[in-house]
């Protein structure tokens, strides 16, 4: 099934809608994006957690299971608090201890609802945390690859790929444009290009590492993005449900 997201009359078209029909707020902390420290506020509505703190930190060793306990603490965590309800396991970078992928049923707009989590140093750290509704933009992954993508903006667009290192998302590739009319500026990895490079570059990248696994409230959905003149969006493939918390802890033993 293919979804796009149809162009207006001129170039606002393109930066001030999202990639996908769903939408996702986004607000980063930390270091990410284009090589550049981030504001120490986003604008208003937006929320998005994405762990870029590096450290001398290294991967639990996959030694009796590990990793099992400290997923069903975490999974616990979450569900105690109310802010995840399904789960599954997805080997992202193929260390051969799977990420922990947790959504909120709900849909809910007052927490983060779409995660990712990992194991390092005897801990589960949170790599993404993403509210859906809000904003545009998603959270998905390229199980295998190693390749973790969050996208959107309160005002144009962004598209920021990134690799899990020691414990943090390193990133690996990001697209930026904002404005409008002659105004409009676009972005890729920090340099400026021209509008036609612009999709050019995004789409070669994201061509690259197709399909993608998106993180939604009713499902986990293999996706190709393409992002076109005044177009964004993504031909939909097929898609699997996740665990509860009781189906995915007993995975987990």
């Amino acid at each position: 099934m293919l979804y796009s997201t149809p162009g207006r009359n001129n170039k606002m078209r393109r930066l001030n809608k999202t990639l996908t029909v769903l939408s996702l707020a986004i607000t980063v902390s930390g270091i990410c994006g284009c090589g550049q420290a981030l504001p120490a506020e986003e604008p208003a509505g937006t929320e998005e957690t994405v762990n870029t703190d590096a450290g001398s930190i290294t991967e639990t060793e996959n030694e009796g299971n590990t990793y099992s306990a400290i997923y069903r603490d975490k999974i616990n965590e979450l569900s105690s608090e109310g802010l995840a309800d399904q789960f599954a396991l997805a080997n992202i970078d193929e260390d051969g201890i799977p990420e922990l992928i947790a959504s909120d049923s709900n849909g809910s707009f007052d927490h983060e609802n779409a995660y990712i989590f990992t194991i390092c140093n005897d801990e589960a750290v949170l790599l993404a945390g993403v509210i859906t509704g809000v904003d545009g933009g998603c959270l998905d992954y390229a199980e295998g690859a190693n390749l973790i993508h969050v996208s959107g903006a309160a005002a144009g667009m962004r598209e920021v790929f990134s690799k899990i290192r020691e414990g943090r998302l390193e990133e690996a590739f990001c697209a930026e444009a904002s404005g409008m009319d002659e105004d409009a500026q676009y972005s890729v990895n920090g340099s400026s290009v021209s509008e036609k490079e612009y999709y050019e570059k995004v789409n070669e990248f994201a061509e690259t590492y197709d399909p993608f696994t998106r993180i939604a409230y009713d499902g986990l959905y293999d996706v190709s993005y393409f992002f076109e003149d005044g177009y964004g969006g993504f031909e939909q493939g097929s898609s699997k449900q996740y665990s509860s918390a009781e189906e995915i802890m007993k995975e987990l033993n």
